[in-house]
């Protein structure tokens, strides 16, 4: 592996719950640069309007700038020839691209419904705006949820009931624990995707937010709670503390799904 000259500046949305981020795009990109190695320094922001494609994640690698997590790891890896999944077979590739999929075009709308448009995920995700002045929370909430709902029914999965919408949940973390085993990583040993696992898992299970989709997880799928915690022993066992205030949340992420006619 080579390295850059100078640290690359990664942009993402400001800390909230403990974790680095409050966008799953934003934890995984930089769960991949602690496992990369590259050096790499954090720019909190609390608006991606400066991002080259209007969304957090971007980076800033000299005069390179770059946005969207799944692009920046093409680029920095093929850069700096970072070896990370060189244990993968070429099937490996292949069902790693399947599973990224997975939980960044399917299971990630399930996460805006759980956490933005039920009233009991929307209790916890409240916090998050503890940055936001509380003579406009009120509204700016309003306005989050009005759009989370919009994408979702344009994008297909807010047509469906309450029940259907939990159960692709309950489906889509059964099937990623069946993959995983009793494997300490999805594939055996760190790889990108597990970078990407975690910051959707993470949402999932270590937020403040409650749904049937976090209890079914914690009752039945025990060894997902188990990964988290095992990356973020090896990963993030010394990171600097974070700073708790954020005032962005989930819906500005980078790699949101496009609306399309069904889901």
């Amino acid at each position: 592996m080579t390295t850059p000259s100078a640290p690359i500046k990664l942009f993402l949305f400001e800390p909230t719950w403990g974790l680095p981020s409050s966008s799953p795009f934003c934890i995984k990109l930089d769960a991949w640069f602690r496992m990369s190695g590259l050096p790499f320094e954090s720019v909190h922001i609390a608006s991606p309007g400066r991002a080259p494609k209007k969304k957090a994640p971007w980076i800033q690698d000299g005069t390179v700038v770059m946005g969207d997590s799944t692009l920046i790891i093409e680029h920095l890896t093929h850069e700096y020839e970072v070896a990370l999944d060189h244990h993968l077979s070429p099937r490996q590739r292949n069902e790693a691209v399947a599973w990224q999929a997975l939980l960044e075009d399917h299971y990630y709308q399930v996460l805006l419904y759980t956490h933005f448009v039920t009233d009991r995920g929307w209790r916890g995700m409240v916090e998050g705006l503890a940055g936001v002045p509380s003579l406009v929370r009120p509204l700016v909430g309003a306005i989050m949820r009005r759009e989370v709902k919009r994408a979702l029914w344009g994008a297909g999965m807010g047509r469906h009931t309450h029940e259907e919408i939990v159960a692709f949940g309950q489906r889509d973390l059964r099937t990623l624990s069946e993959l995983l085993g009793d494997q300490p990583y999805f594939f055996g040993e760190p790889s990108t995707f597990d970078a990407c696992a975690y910051g959707f898992l993470t949402m999932t299970l270590l937020t403040s937010v409650q749904s049937e989709v976090r209890e079914y997880a914690e009752r039945e799928l025990p060894s997902l709670h188990a990964f988290c915690q095992r990356f973020a022993a090896r990963y993030y066992e010394n990171a600097p503390p974070r700073d708790e205030r954020a005032t962005s949340l989930l819906t500005a992420a980078d790699d949101e799904p496009r609306e399309r006619a069904s889901a």
